[in-house]
C-alpha cells in the first residue's frame, strides 16, 4: 500500500566546518516523529554533522560530496532511503553551495510504503552478538562481504519479522551508492 505523503520537505543547513547552523520546523518535527525527540534545535545547533553519521565510511563520502560542492558551486542530487521499522521511505537529498561555504540540505520525501515491521530497524530491539552491515544510501544489507540484497530478501532470510531479536547494525555505503553520490553533480 502506498502512502501520498504530498512531498514534504526538511531542510538543514551545515556552515564552512560542517556545523549545524539551522534546521526547518519540518525537520525537527521529523526527528520527533521517529523517536529522537532530544533533537531539538537549541541541542542541534553547532553541533558537526558528522556527530549524527554514525560510520566513518558515509562521513568520508559525504566529505568529499562537501568538497566537491564547495570547490564547483555545483549541488547534488542523491537518492536515499529513510526508512522505519514499518515505513519504506524514499527520499531525495539535494545538497547545495551558498555565501561563505554553508550548505543547504533539502530532502523531499517523493514515497512512503508501508512494510512488514522489521524489529531490526527498532532502536529498542535486543541485539544479539552477530552484525549486519547495512548501506546507509538505500538500506541494502551485505552478504558474504561482496554481495548487496535488500533489506526485504535478508529479513526473510534471517528470520527477522518473527524473532524479537536482530543484529546489531553497522553502516556503510554500497558500491552502487558510492558511485551514484560521486557522480550526482547538477
Amino acid at each position: 500500500m502506498m502512502i501520498n505523503p504530498g512531498f514534504p520537505t526538511y531542510c538543514y543547513r551545515v556552515d564552512a566546518c560542517d556545523d549545524l547552523v539551522w534546521v526547518d520546523a519540518a525537520w525537527l518535527a521529523f526527528a520527533r516523529e521517529n523517536g529522537a525527540a532530544e533533537l531539538t534545535e537549541k541541542s542541534v545547533q553547532g553541533r558537526s554533522l558528522w556527530e549524527f553519521i554514525a560510520d566513518a565510511t558515509t562521513q568520508s563520502l559525504y566529505q568529499e560530496i562537501h568538497r566537491r560542492i564547495r570547490l564547483t558551486g555545483q549541488s547534488s542530487v542523491i537518492p536515499i532511503r529513510c526508512d522505519s521499522p514499518n515505513l519504506k521511505r524514499q527520499m531525495q537529498l539535494t545538497i547545495s553551495c551558498e555565501p561563505e561555504g554553508t550548505l543547504h540540505y533539502r530532502s523531499v520525501l517523493l514515497r512512503v510504503e508501508l512494510q512488514p515491521r522489521f524489529t531490526l530497524l527498532e532502536p529498542s530491539t535486543k541485539r544479539t552478538a552477530d552484525e549486519l552491515t547495512m548501506c546507509s544510501c538505500c538500506k541494502k544489507c551485505l552478504v558474504e562481504q561482496t554481495d548487496w540484497v535488500e533489506l526485504e530478501i535478508m529479513a526473510a532470510r534471517l528470520n527477522l519479522l518473527e524473532n524479537e531479536t536482530a543484529p546489531c547494525l553497522l553502516y556503510s555505503v554500497c558500491p552502487g551508492c558510492t558511485d551514484a553520490a560521486r557522480s550526482s553533480s547538477h
